[in-house]
């Protein structure tokens, strides 16, 4: 019986570990293609990025939303014309970022696809004071 106890104790710990493993190699792949997004689709290069949320998913972002923010972006000029975006699936991830250019601080959230292979879409948040 503490054999069995053992095992099933050690494949819970190794179950774990390879989630947060997953989970901090998700969040990186997150912020590879936000960081790539805000150099070549927002012309936003010389950034300091402060400080990034989790990375988190949802299903509730639906397509005409999604096209309102595109539509949003493109009006406010937060993403440069004729801006590409990969094509969204029904569970989408998205993280934020809080940056600053020169003195100002920006917050903007990423959505992405649920394989994680580029970004569907990106909204101005409003910069909440810590």
């Amino acid at each position: 019986m503490h054999m069995l106890n053992t095992l099933a104790i050690g494949a819970c710990v190794a179950f774990a570990t390879m989630t947060a493993f997953s989970s901090c190699g998700d969040s990186h792949t997150a912020k590879s293609y936000a960081k790539e997004f805000m150099e070549g689709q927002m012309a936003r290069a010389d950034v300091d990025y402060i400080t990034w949320s989790p990375l988190d998913s949802t299903k509730h972002l639906t397509d005409s939303a999604l096209q309102v923010m595109r539509a949003t972006a493109k009006k406010t000029r937060l993403v440069k014309p004729g801006t590409t975006y990969q094509a969204p699936t029904a569970k989408l991830n998205f993280i934020s970022l809080r940056y600053a250019i020169d003195k100002d601080t920006l917050m903007a959230t990423f959505y992405l696809d649920d394989k994680l292979t580029g970004i569907v879409g990106v909204k101005a948040n409003p910069v909440v004071k810590p």
